[in-house]
């Protein structure tokens, strides 16, 4: 009796820590108790949000609170839940990982982070970072949550790898702050710069937690700082901070060029802030004017033309970049003095409402995360941010027209000798057992020859077509797969369909992975219970046969199919495309007409 009225004395006691810094919360994971650090921050525990993984003290080290950390030996997934948020308002969650060799085997660890169930980031971490209490790897988010708590689960995605989480926290953000982000979309955080600073800034310079920093030496621009006073930023809806506004880089000479931004090479959709004030007075002969571009498009809607003692933001969204990318800044031709540039954000969209950002017809970001270097200076000219390497089997969806290879193209590619065999097409009704044809004389058959595992479901519809009134769930399994055959030889495509219809009762559409013929990853990231969801792959096969997978990747999503559509195209269709490449279909339209055409 004694103990549980401790226990409870205890929840109580963080309950009352928990509700004082509703606006934000800091977690010391793998500690129990509280503390208040330099900043003036208090810190909790984690005893309250986690019920899984082995707490672990890092010897000899004494900086809070990267000195303590929570691992998860065991378990697919393990979830921190129940942490305060303010419900839609925008806010930003950083979760921490230092690794100092905790466990004595010297071998980093990487796995999966999926914010409030939807929003999944990767960590990869690349160094022991041995003796550099400076030096770690975070992640961080931005979105609305839609409740007033939300989770942050741990996936293991190696079976020799442990995930482990250092700390995590969680600022809420002022109304109209990233006011261009929906309400089911996330930022996940690639780049934050503040250009012309020595060193980089945080909390409480940037009261809304963001760091910010240094650009780096680069022999084609100079430092500035501002003459004036004060700079008023109510100009910039994202507030940027003054000291961040205070400090520009400007060109030595006509342009600014940025590049090797912390992007994929696959690339991917994103969310580009800028932000600009003028450092100096002008004279009435002196004109600062230019244009920005990303890539080939122009950021903002015509020339930058920076204001003293005032900051300018601009903003671009839905461009997919990649990690060739370049960010240039390049004078008018009616301009005396040369560009400049206070601040950077760069963040890549997850379940971007323009698609993208994912394996799916409806999407999700995968890969991000960062590695904070302690401020030290490095050679490029947008600090790089480390710390998630992206699988070259893993695809990353965008907005964009066409499709994306899944891996770096070689210079050439041999033209195939093989014959292709007979043409295999099939159209499986996923969770039936008989054939049919539809209203356009497509034969459909049952999936029985095709898979032995998981179970067959209905949905009530009328609105969609009869394939996709069925399904087959996965309920039990890691993996769950279909073999079908294809033409070995020749290109193929291949379409899986996914209709929710909220089948299983629950009310709650799950997000899972798709692996074709064993190495083509997409994920399934469905938002909207009542809509059909596609993902497409268009590949060469090894085999006669191929097969398509259903991968969990969370405890509480139950994997599953409505229809599977296989294809063979014709000789010298997408001839581009190598033997071992395969293209997610992301976007494909037909212009003049107002018709969909199958």
């Amino acid at each position: 009796m004694m103990a549980a009225l401790l226990h409870l004395s205890t929840l109580l006691s963080l309950l009352a820590t928990i509700l004082s810094i509703a606006e934000s919360i800091s977690i010391d994971c793998g500690s129990t108790g509280s503390y208040v650090d330099s900043n003036n921050v208090t810190w909790v525990g984690d005893k309250g949000f986690v019920t899984t993984g082995e707490p672990m003290k890092i010897p000899d080290v004494i900086t809070k609170p990267i000195n303590t950390l929570r691992y998860f030996p065991t378990g697919q997934t393990n979830c921190y839940t129940n942490i305060p948020v303010t419900k839609r308002q925008k806010t930003l969650v950083r979760t921490k990982f230092y690794y100092e060799n905790y466990d004595g085997n010297f071998s980093p660890p990487s796995f999966d982070l999926v914010y409030d169930g939807k929003h999944r980031d990767s960590v990869e971490i690349t160094e022991s970072l041995l003796n550099n209490e400076e030096t770690f790897y975070y992640s961080e988010l931005i979105f609305a949550p839609a409740n007033e708590s939300i989770s942050v689960c741990l996936i293991r995605t190696s079976p020799s790898d442990n995930p482990f989480i250092s700390s995590i926290e969680v600022y809420s953000l002022d109304v109209g702050m990233y006011a261009d982000l929906g309400p089911s979309e996330g930022l996940i955080t690639r780049q934050r710069t503040t250009c012309g600073a020595k060193e980089s800034i945080s909390y409480p310079l940037d009261p809304y937690g963001r760091p910010w920093y240094p650009l780096g030496a680069d022999d084609t621009l100079a430092d500035l700082t501002t003459s004036a006073p004060s700079i008023d930023i109510t100009g910039a809806s994202n507030k940027p901070p003054e000291v961040v506004m205070s400090k520009a880089s400007s060109s030595l000479g006509e342009s600014i060029k940025l590049s090797n931004l912390a992007l994929p090479l696959t690339g991917l959709p994103v969310y580009l802030a800028l932000y600009f004030s003028e450092p100096q007075t002008l004279g009435r002969t002196q004109k600062r004017s230019f244009n920005v571009f990303l890539d080939e498009t122009q950021v903002g809607s015509g020339p930058i033309i920076p204001v003293f003692g005032k900051a300018t933001q601009v903003v671009l969204r839905d461009v997919v970049a990649t990690s060739g990318s370049q960010i240039v800044f390049q004078s008018t031709g009616d301009s005396v003095l040369p560009p400049i540039i206070n601040g950077v954000e760069l963040f890549s969209i997850s379940n971007s409402r323009n698609g993208g950002g994912g394996g799916g017809g409806r999407s999700q970001s995968s890969g991000g995360g960062a590695k904070n270097n302690g401020g030290k200076k490095k050679k490029n000219k947008l600090p790089l941010i480390l710390g998630v390497a992206f699988a070259s089997a893993f695809v990353i969806l965008s907005s964009t027209f066409g499709a994306i290879f899944l891996r770096k193209r070689q210079n050439a590619k041999p033209q195939s000798n093989t014959t292709p065999t007979t043409s295999t097409g099939v159209n499986i009704d996923c969770g039936t057992s008989s054939s049919s044809l539809d209203a356009n004389n497509i034969k459909w058959v049952g999936d029985k020859d095709f898979i032995t595992s998981g179970e067959s479901a209905t949905v009530s519809s009328t609105t969609v077509e009869k394939s996709l009134t069925t399904l087959r769930c996965f309920p039990t399994g890691e993996s769950n797969c279909y073999n079908i055959p294809v033409t070995k030889g020749g290109r193929v495509l291949v379409r899986t369909m996914f209709y929710y219809g909220n089948y299983d009762g629950k009310a709650s559409s799950p997000t899972f992975s798709v692996v074709f013929e064993g190495k083509h990853r997409g994920t399934v990231s469905i938002s909207s219970a009542f809509e059909p969801y596609t993902l497409e792959l268009i590949f060469a096969p090894a085999s006669g046969e191929t097969s398509v997978c259903f991968v969990r990747t969370s405890s509480s999503s139950n994997p599953f199919v409505s229809s599977i559509e296989v294809a063979d195209l014709a000789d010298g269709m997408y001839d581009e495309l190598g033997p071992g490449e395969g293209l997610f279909y992301q976007q494909r339209v037909a212009y003049g007409t107002t018709e969909t055409i199958r």
